[in-house]
């Protein structure tokens, strides 16, 4: 049974919500977001997402995991005929399933590269052509692609093949906006800015990044404060709804306004 969205009536409610990448992190947020406005959901992960299936089940919500890797076009194939025997035909596709690789140009050999682009960026082509006859079939949906900050943006950490990626997400957004909008499906790209999610504190762990970046990135932001999954799925779950029909191949940034902090 699809949970009740009390403080926001039924703005979701018989929708049906592919998120890869669901298993955690903003993903999972995302997830427990569209769930909770009444959307019944079907994670798509490379790894096993029942932690986060069972929170939304706890919370009175449907979910169920689907394993796949998503730069898979076959195995992308295979859980879009899952998801239609479980759920059936979808409303909203939400792309957030993603790698990082900290290194520049010169660190970065073309097996990396050609992995993080797979799973980054190719993978939302691959679930755009599964899904996208969904909602062309029902003349609306909603497809919502995660790049970052990051693409707009030469400074930072070296992540040259990670920018690259996200910086393709912005021109998959933009092309099908432009090509779906007559068929009633928005399409907009939401850039968080740097989360802290169980992501950074690994990667922290293992010395990639700095152990006081959270509070370094902070300090950069306008809004004092680390940002949280769940500012990003706020957005997501706004642009997944109704009120957000007019909005289309938009770049979204959730950032606490580090793109403007001098």
């Amino acid at each position: 049974m699809a949970m009740a969205a009390e403080a926001i009536p039924g703005m979701l409610t018989a929708r049906i919500a592919v998120v890869t990448g669901g298993r955690r992190g903003i993903g999972a947020a995302i997830a427990r977001a569209l769930a909770a406005r009444g959307a019944r959901i079907a994670i798509v992960d490379l790894h096993d997402a029942d932690e986060t299936v069972d929170a939304i089940a706890a919370a009175g919500g449907e979910a169920r995991a689907f394993r796949a890797d998503v730069s898979d076009e076959d195995q992308v194939g295979a859980v879009r005929d899952a998801v239609h025997a479980a759920f059936g035909p979808i409303d909203i596709l939400v792309n957030d399933a993603a790698v990082n690789h900290n290194g520049g140009f010169e660190e970065t050999d073309a097996a990396t590269y050609h992995r993080v682009l797979g799973i980054n960026l190719h993978s939302q082509f691959h679930l755009c052509k599964a899904f996208v006859p969904d909602m062309r079939a029902k003349r609306a949906g909603r497809i919502i692609n995660l790049s970052s900050g990051t693409a707009l943006s030469p400074g930072g950490p070296p992540l040259f093949a990670y920018r690259v990626s996200k910086a393709g997400i912005l021109g998959l957004t933009f092309a099908l906006a432009g090509e779906l909008g007559e068929h009633g499906i928005t399409v907009n790209a939401v850039a968080p800015g740097f989360t802290h999610t169980p992501a950074v504190d690994e990667a922290i762990a293992r010395g990639d990044f700095p152990p006081d970046i959270v509070e370094a990135m902070t300090a950069h932001q306008l809004i004092k404060r680390p940002s949280r999954p769940e500012d990003v799925a706020a957005l997501v779950a706004f642009l997944a709804s109704d009120e957000a029909g007019f909005i289309t191949g938009k770049f979204i940034t959730a950032d606490g306004g580090s793109a403007l902090a001098p």
